[in-house]
Protein backbone atom coordinates (compact mmCIF):
# COMPACT_ATOMS: atom_id res chain seq x y z
CA UNK A 1 0.00 0.00 0.00
CA UNK A 2 0.95 3.54 -1.06
CA UNK A 3 -0.41 6.32 1.03
CA UNK A 4 0.13 10.24 0.96
CA UNK A 5 -1.35 12.57 3.19
CA UNK A 6 -1.28 16.30 4.02
CA UNK A 7 -3.14 18.51 6.51
CA UNK A 8 -3.71 22.24 6.84
CA UNK A 9 -4.21 24.37 9.52
CA UNK A 10 -7.04 26.82 8.21
CA UNK A 11 -7.47 27.86 11.21
CA UNK A 12 -6.50 27.21 15.38
CA UNK A 13 -9.96 25.30 15.27
CA UNK A 14 -10.14 24.32 11.77
CA UNK A 15 -8.15 21.55 9.71
CA UNK A 16 -8.13 20.22 5.92
CA UNK A 17 -6.76 16.97 5.02
CA UNK A 18 -6.03 15.92 1.92
CA UNK A 19 -5.26 11.80 1.23
CA UNK A 20 -4.18 9.76 -2.50
CA UNK A 21 -2.91 6.21 -1.92
CA UNK A 22 -3.24 3.06 -3.82
CA UNK A 23 -3.55 -0.27 -2.16
CA UNK A 24 -3.49 -3.85 -3.29
CA UNK A 25 -5.06 -7.01 -1.15
CA UNK A 26 -4.18 -10.37 -1.88
CA UNK A 27 -7.59 -12.71 -2.41
CA UNK A 28 -8.83 -14.23 0.75
CA UNK A 29 -9.33 -18.54 0.58
CA UNK A 30 -13.01 -17.77 -0.11
CA UNK A 31 -12.56 -15.51 -3.09
CA UNK A 32 -10.22 -18.47 -5.02
CA UNK A 33 -14.25 -19.75 -5.70
CA UNK A 34 -14.62 -23.22 -6.83
CA UNK A 35 -13.04 -22.96 -10.03
CA UNK A 36 -10.78 -25.47 -9.59
CA UNK A 37 -7.79 -22.85 -11.54
CA UNK A 38 -4.32 -22.80 -10.17
CA UNK A 39 -3.74 -20.19 -7.28
CA UNK A 40 -1.67 -17.82 -9.26
CA UNK A 41 -4.56 -17.03 -11.90
CA UNK A 42 -6.48 -15.14 -9.16
CA UNK A 43 -4.58 -11.56 -9.12
CA UNK A 44 -4.94 -9.12 -5.95
CA UNK A 45 -7.86 -6.72 -5.71
CA UNK A 46 -6.27 -2.86 -6.38
CA UNK A 47 -7.13 0.22 -6.20
CA UNK A 48 -6.37 4.33 -6.28
CA UNK A 49 -8.18 6.69 -3.58
CA UNK A 50 -8.49 9.78 -3.05
CA UNK A 51 -9.76 11.76 -0.05
CA UNK A 52 -10.59 14.98 0.82
CA UNK A 53 -11.70 15.82 5.11
CA UNK A 54 -12.62 19.10 7.36
CA UNK A 55 -12.60 19.14 10.88
CA UNK A 56 -14.22 22.19 13.00
CA UNK A 57 -14.04 22.10 16.66
CA UNK A 58 -16.59 24.20 18.04
CA UNK A 59 -16.08 24.41 21.28
CA UNK A 60 -14.04 22.39 23.41
CA UNK A 61 -16.40 19.75 23.75
CA UNK A 62 -18.06 20.16 20.29
CA UNK A 63 -16.47 18.44 17.26
CA UNK A 64 -17.40 18.32 13.63
CA UNK A 65 -15.88 16.22 11.17
CA UNK A 66 -16.77 15.72 7.26
CA UNK A 67 -14.84 13.68 4.55
CA UNK A 68 -15.63 12.66 1.02
CA UNK A 69 -14.04 10.09 -0.98
CA UNK A 70 -13.54 8.33 -4.28
CA UNK A 71 -12.33 4.78 -5.10
CA UNK A 72 -11.08 3.53 -8.17
CA UNK A 73 -11.25 -0.45 -8.01
CA UNK A 74 -9.34 -2.97 -10.83
CA UNK A 75 -9.12 -6.90 -10.61
CA UNK A 76 -12.25 -7.06 -8.91
CA UNK A 77 -13.32 -10.44 -7.86
CA UNK A 78 -17.40 -10.80 -8.00
CA UNK A 79 -19.55 -11.88 -5.13
CA UNK A 80 -23.24 -12.44 -4.47
CA UNK A 81 -24.80 -12.56 -0.77
CA UNK A 82 -27.61 -15.02 -0.05
CA UNK A 83 -28.85 -14.70 3.61
CA UNK A 84 -25.35 -14.44 5.27
CA UNK A 85 -23.57 -16.57 3.32
CA UNK A 86 -20.78 -15.04 0.24
CA UNK A 87 -20.24 -16.44 -2.98
CA UNK A 88 -17.02 -15.66 -4.89
CA UNK A 89 -16.53 -16.21 -8.30
CA UNK A 90 -13.09 -16.71 -8.22
CA UNK A 91 -12.12 -14.79 -11.41
CA UNK A 92 -10.98 -11.11 -11.41
CA UNK A 93 -13.39 -10.37 -14.14
CA UNK A 94 -14.82 -6.94 -12.46
CA UNK A 95 -13.88 -2.85 -12.26
CA UNK A 96 -15.87 -0.91 -10.17
CA UNK A 97 -15.76 2.45 -7.90
CA UNK A 98 -16.93 4.16 -5.05
CA UNK A 99 -17.44 7.49 -3.60
CA UNK A 100 -19.40 8.51 -0.99
CA UNK A 101 -19.91 11.59 2.15
CA UNK A 102 -19.38 10.99 5.82
CA UNK A 103 -20.01 13.75 8.57
CA UNK A 104 -19.74 13.17 12.39
CA UNK A 105 -20.36 15.38 15.08
CA UNK A 106 -19.52 14.72 18.66
CA UNK A 107 -19.79 16.34 22.21
CA UNK A 108 -21.12 16.84 25.11
CA UNK A 109 -24.52 18.53 24.36
CA UNK A 110 -25.25 17.38 27.78
CA UNK A 111 -22.14 18.44 30.76
CA UNK A 112 -20.11 15.37 30.83
CA UNK A 113 -22.31 13.37 28.57
CA UNK A 114 -20.88 12.62 25.22
CA UNK A 115 -23.25 12.02 22.31
CA UNK A 116 -23.17 11.75 18.66
CA UNK A 117 -24.78 11.77 15.56
CA UNK A 118 -23.51 10.48 11.96
CA UNK A 119 -24.27 10.16 8.17
CA UNK A 120 -22.88 8.57 5.54
CA UNK A 121 -24.00 8.36 2.03
CA UNK A 122 -22.17 5.64 -0.30
CA UNK A 123 -22.33 4.62 -3.99
CA UNK A 124 -20.44 1.61 -5.23
CA UNK A 125 -20.77 0.07 -8.43
CA UNK A 126 -19.27 -2.49 -10.61
CA UNK A 127 -19.12 -3.77 -13.87
CA UNK A 128 -18.36 -7.18 -14.95
CA UNK A 129 -15.86 -7.15 -18.13
CA UNK A 130 -18.11 -9.35 -20.26
CA UNK A 131 -21.35 -6.97 -19.80
CA UNK A 132 -22.20 -3.61 -20.90
CA UNK A 133 -23.93 -2.62 -18.00
CA UNK A 134 -22.80 -1.36 -14.22
CA UNK A 135 -24.67 -2.65 -11.43
CA UNK A 136 -24.95 -2.18 -7.55
CA UNK A 137 -21.83 -3.66 -5.20
CA UNK A 138 -23.83 -6.08 -2.93
CA UNK A 139 -22.38 -3.46 -0.33
CA UNK A 140 -24.09 -0.01 -1.96
CA UNK A 141 -25.78 0.93 0.83
CA UNK A 142 -26.73 4.80 0.14
CA UNK A 143 -27.89 6.06 3.40
CA UNK A 144 -26.77 5.54 6.64
CA UNK A 145 -27.67 7.84 9.87
CA UNK A 146 -27.01 6.61 13.59
CA UNK A 147 -27.34 8.60 16.49
CA UNK A 148 -26.52 8.56 20.58
CA UNK A 149 -27.83 10.73 22.59
CA UNK A 150 -27.18 10.69 26.60
CA UNK A 151 -28.80 12.57 29.57
CA UNK A 152 -28.81 13.18 33.10
CA UNK A 153 -31.51 12.37 35.74
CA UNK A 154 -31.52 14.50 38.35
CA UNK A 155 -33.07 12.62 41.05
CA UNK A 156 -30.61 10.00 40.78
CA UNK A 157 -27.06 11.18 41.39
CA UNK A 158 -24.46 9.14 39.31
CA UNK A 159 -27.24 7.98 37.16
CA UNK A 160 -27.55 8.42 32.77
CA UNK A 161 -30.36 7.70 29.99
CA UNK A 162 -29.60 7.53 26.49
CA UNK A 163 -31.07 6.44 23.27
CA UNK A 164 -29.70 5.56 20.40
CA UNK A 165 -31.40 5.33 16.20
CA UNK A 166 -30.17 3.51 13.92
CA UNK A 167 -31.25 4.05 9.95
CA UNK A 168 -29.90 2.23 7.22
CA UNK A 169 -31.38 2.03 3.33
CA UNK A 170 -31.58 -1.55 1.69
CA UNK A 171 -28.59 -3.42 0.06
CA UNK A 172 -29.39 -4.40 -3.12
CA UNK A 173 -29.77 -8.20 -4.21
CA UNK A 174 -30.62 -10.03 -7.07
CA UNK A 175 -34.37 -11.37 -6.79
CA UNK A 176 -35.53 -15.11 -7.96
CA UNK A 177 -39.30 -16.23 -9.64
CA UNK A 178 -40.38 -18.83 -9.86
CA UNK A 179 -42.92 -20.28 -12.00
CA UNK A 180 -45.08 -23.38 -13.45
CA UNK A 181 -44.17 -24.57 -17.41
CA UNK A 182 -46.81 -25.93 -19.31
CA UNK A 183 -46.12 -29.20 -18.58
CA UNK A 184 -46.06 -28.75 -14.53
CA UNK A 185 -42.08 -28.12 -14.84
CA UNK A 186 -41.07 -25.24 -12.08
CA UNK A 187 -38.99 -23.18 -13.69
CA UNK A 188 -36.61 -20.40 -11.84
CA UNK A 189 -35.85 -17.23 -13.60
CA UNK A 190 -33.20 -14.86 -12.26
CA UNK A 191 -33.54 -11.26 -12.50
CA UNK A 192 -31.00 -8.22 -13.41
CA UNK A 193 -28.09 -8.10 -11.07
CA UNK A 194 -28.30 -6.36 -7.66
CA UNK A 195 -31.54 -4.60 -9.11
CA UNK A 196 -33.50 -5.06 -6.02
CA UNK A 197 -33.12 -4.02 -2.37
CA UNK A 198 -34.27 -4.98 0.86
CA UNK A 199 -36.11 -2.76 3.03
CA UNK A 200 -35.19 -0.31 5.29
CA UNK A 201 -33.07 -0.97 8.50
CA UNK A 202 -34.73 1.04 11.29
CA UNK A 203 -33.82 0.08 15.12
CA UNK A 204 -34.36 3.16 18.07
CA UNK A 205 -33.02 1.68 21.86
CA UNK A 206 -33.12 3.09 24.92
CA UNK A 207 -30.99 2.91 28.30
CA UNK A 208 -30.61 3.57 31.84
CA UNK A 209 -27.33 3.06 33.64
CA UNK A 210 -26.41 3.68 37.84
CA UNK A 211 -23.18 3.81 39.06
CA UNK A 212 -22.72 3.54 42.89
CA UNK A 213 -20.72 2.05 45.51
CA UNK A 214 -20.63 -0.80 47.87
CA UNK A 215 -19.29 -1.06 51.26
CA UNK A 216 -17.12 2.19 50.45
CA UNK A 217 -15.01 -0.86 48.65
CA UNK A 218 -16.71 -1.82 45.51
CA UNK A 219 -17.72 0.36 41.99
CA UNK A 220 -20.60 -1.23 40.80
CA UNK A 221 -22.25 -0.15 37.36
CA UNK A 222 -26.44 -1.70 36.58
CA UNK A 223 -27.34 -1.40 32.80
CA UNK A 224 -30.32 -2.08 31.73
CA UNK A 225 -31.36 -1.84 27.73
CA UNK A 226 -34.23 -2.13 25.97
CA UNK A 227 -33.38 -2.74 21.93
CA UNK A 228 -35.21 -2.69 18.95
CA UNK A 229 -37.61 -0.52 21.37
CA UNK A 230 -40.93 0.02 18.50
CA UNK A 231 -40.09 -4.31 17.32
CA UNK A 232 -39.66 -3.17 13.77
CA UNK A 233 -39.02 -6.09 11.78
CA UNK A 234 -35.69 -5.54 10.09
CA UNK A 235 -34.34 -8.61 7.13
CA UNK A 236 -31.09 -9.42 7.75
CA UNK A 237 -30.96 -10.87 3.99
CA UNK A 238 -32.71 -13.58 1.33
CA UNK A 239 -32.32 -16.83 0.42
CA UNK A 240 -34.35 -18.97 -2.24
CA UNK A 241 -35.56 -22.46 -2.68
CA UNK A 242 -36.85 -23.47 -6.01
CA UNK A 243 -37.28 -20.03 -6.56
CA UNK A 244 -39.27 -18.93 -3.56
CA UNK A 245 -37.49 -15.86 -1.29
CA UNK A 246 -37.23 -16.71 2.03
CA UNK A 247 -36.69 -13.34 4.07
CA UNK A 248 -34.36 -14.28 7.40
CA UNK A 249 -35.42 -11.64 10.11
CA UNK A 250 -33.17 -9.75 12.80
CA UNK A 251 -33.88 -9.72 16.41
CA UNK A 252 -37.62 -8.50 17.39
CA UNK A 253 -37.61 -6.50 20.64
CA UNK A 254 -34.63 -7.86 23.55
CA UNK A 255 -34.19 -6.42 27.00
CA UNK A 256 -30.93 -6.55 28.15
CA UNK A 257 -29.14 -6.11 31.63
CA UNK A 258 -25.55 -6.35 32.82
CA UNK A 259 -23.54 -5.53 35.73
CA UNK A 260 -19.92 -4.81 36.27
CA UNK A 261 -18.46 -4.62 39.15
CA UNK A 262 -14.78 -3.14 40.10
CA UNK A 263 -12.69 -4.02 42.64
Amino acid sequence: MLFRSLRYFLSENSTFMLALGTYAQPPLYKEFGNTNKSYSTVKARKSRQLTLGFEHQFKENLNLKIEGYYKNLRDLIPYDVFDVRTFYSGVNDARGYVYGLEAHIKGDFVPNMVSWISYTYLVAREKIYNQEEWFPRPSDQRHTLSAMLQDKMERFPGSRLHIRFLFGSGYPYTNQWLRIGKNGERIVTTGKRNHYRIRFYKRFDIGFTQNFKLFNSYSITLQEEILNLFDEYNILGNSWIDGVKIEHGLSKRTYNISINIGF
